[in-house]
């Protein structure tokens, strides 16, 4: 809907008009004599002064208040569900490290035993296959060493087996060739159990960073469960949608995970949220210029300007079935009595005809054929005359012609 004209509007004014007769003194019977009677003067009647200035259009939306800069407490994206068992007190301040919000632990508790448990096993079993592992490197260690000294005893028979017979240095040989292969072979089997040690042990590390990964992320799920102030500041609850009523936060709600629950207001720049309708956003743009105006404090206005317009509509709280858009007016002014949620009445100017002529709505009436008039005092009477009535807000009109500025009609019609 429109406002008032809000810039250099004359003042409506009571002038007492003298008596006189009271007959109305009427020329001819068609219709195009009616704009030349007087009307006899009526005293203490209403009236209007006309003076130029600038007429504005103006848009009139109720909202809320608003911090424009605030901390918002989010709901952690965490397994299992999120229960609130505590909030700090609505309204109150709370200093930074303060409990903002707690949720149930038992369940992120039982996760953090249990990989925690996974973990300590599957590190236990690491430090139980390296020791296998390097025992068992020290057997084949062992083992090469054996057959070294087999092959050098063999390599001595076959240098004594020479001076024998050659039934004696053909066995003597085969000893060599079989101590041979069995240094091969033991080194062969050291290369071959390091490789699997190596493959088995690696893969166990892996699985045990896989489980302190897994027990980190409970860990720090369990810790997300309690939420702490980052900074100090005026507790709001959010308002969410719970069996299909929307309603602010509490103890007890089952929530998931990347829901605003809580905010944690700066108390210095303040703004207004308006639901404006589909047929009424066309008509606003960033930095029209718009007053507010309190409901607890209906005497105190505030300046302001749009300073957002959301391109989305989204259905009205109130209506599913009506879209609205969110329109976004910063507050310039600070005050000690701006907080957030307090209801509000903003009135943006949407438009603006400046060094104009135009009077109140109620001063202007019709005539049998429907054009409109204003009763002009002329003298000690009035005198009806036409007028070619512009642009119209919720409370005057803008006259193109018919009347000067210095004129006065009525409010209310003489006869």
């Amino acid at each position: 809907m429109t406002g008032p004209a809000i810039s250099n509007r004359s003042e409506i004014t009571r002038l007492p008009i003298r008596s006189g007769a009271a007959a109305v003194l009427l020329i001819g019977l068609g219709a195009a004599y009616f704009f030349f009677f007087t009307v006899t003067s009526v005293d203490d009647l209403p009236l209007y002064e006309v003076a130029r200035g600038d007429f504005v259009i103006t848009l009139v939306e109720s909202g809320e208040i608003q911090a424009a800069r605030s901390e918002k407490i989010i709901t952690p994206d965490v397994d299992g569900r999120l229960q609130i068992t505590y909030l700090w007190p609505e309204g109150g301040f709370v200093d930074v490290g303060g409990i903002v919000v707690e949720y149930d632990k038992t369940e992120a508790a039982s996760r953090v035993l249990w990989t925690a448990g996974e973990l300590e096993q599957a590190r236990s079993n690491y430090v139980r296959s390296k020791a296998e592992i390097e025992q068992k490197l020290i057997e084949l260690e062992i083992a090469i060493e054996q057959n070294k000294a087999i092959l050098k005893l063999a390599r001595i028979n076959l240098d004594r087996a020479k001076l024998r017979s050659n039934i004696d240095l053909e066995e003597a040989k085969i000893r060599l060739e079989q101590a041979e292969r069995g240094v091969v072979e033991a080194k062969e089997n050291i290369n071959a159990e390091r490789i699997a040690a190596e493959v088995d042990l690696r893969s166990q590390e892996v699985e045990i960073s896989r489980k302190e990964g897994r027990h980190d992320r409970n860990l720090r799920n369990y810790k997300r469960h309690t939420v702490y102030a980052t900074q100090p500041g005026l507790v709001v609850y959010e308002k969410i949608r719970k069996n299909d009523q929307l309603r602010k936060v509490r103890v007890g709600d089952d929530l998931w995970d990347g829901v605003n629950i809580i905010s944690l207001p700066e108390l210095k720049v303040f703004q207004v949220i308006l639901q404006v309708g589909e047929m009424d956003i066309k008509r606003l743009a960033v930095e029209q210029p718009a007053t507010v105006r309190l409901d607890a404090y209906p005497d105190m206005l505030f300046n302001g300007q749009v300073s957002t317009i959301l391109p989305m509509a989204n259905p009205s709280i109130d209506a599913p079935n009506v879209q609205v858009f969110e329109v976004v007016v910063d507050i310039e002014e600070e005050s000690a009595l701006l907080r957030p949620e307090m209801s509000a009445l903003a009135e943006i100017i949407v438009e603006a005809i400046p060094d104009t002529i135009y009077v109140p709505r109620e001063a202007i009436f019709h005539d049998p054929e429907r054009r409109p008039v204003v009763y002009r005092l002329e003298g000690s009477s009035f005198a009806a005359r036409e007028v070619r009535v512009g642009m119209q807000n919720a409370v005057a009109a803008v006259i193109d012609s018919g009347l000067a500025a210095g004129d006065k009609v009525a409010l209310v019609a003489p006869n």
